[in-house]
């Protein structure tokens, strides 16, 4: 089965999943840059069963999925993606599906930067650094 995975721009799909295992039933094609136009994504596509997709770079749109004949499956890194079209995937039969993710992302992270930089995190962060690796040790006595 030849798998296709979109949109790796650093180069660490392939290093991040137990693939060696999988590499004896599927045949794994990455794909780190964006594709020029949606005839250049069929024309590189057209062979593949499944697409992981990792981001959203990439559209999955309808005249995609219609001329990708062999396609079966899409796996998207969270339930949310908004570039896959649903309604054709569900007309063609195709089953997508995607891992769970926090839908409160965006705020945890600003709730995250705002608590940083209200108690100088990075400061203090390197102060410990430098404490640790210049083996500064202050006397108690």
């Amino acid at each position: 089965m030849k798998v296709a995975i979109l949109d790796d721009y650093q180069n660490v799909s392939l290093t991040l999943g137990k693939f060696e295992k999988l590499k004896k039933n599927f045949d794994f094609h990455v794909f780190n840059h964006p594709f020029e136009n949606e005839e250049k994504a069929i024309e590189q596509l057209k062979d593949f069963e499944v697409l992981l997709v990792m981001r959203e770079r990439t559209r999955i749109t309808k005249k995609i999925i219609s001329n990708l004949k062999n396609l079966k499956l899409i796996i998207t890194s969270g339930k949310l993606n908004k570039s896959i079209d649903f309604l054709t995937t569900k007309e063609k039969k195709i089953l997508v599906c995607g891992t769970d993710s926090s839908s409160n992302s965006t705020a945890e992270l600003t709730w995250a930067l705002i608590l940083g930089l209200a108690r100088n995190l990075r400061e203090e962060a390197e102060n410990m650094y430098q404490g640790v690796i210049g083996k500064q040790h202050w006397d108690m006595n």
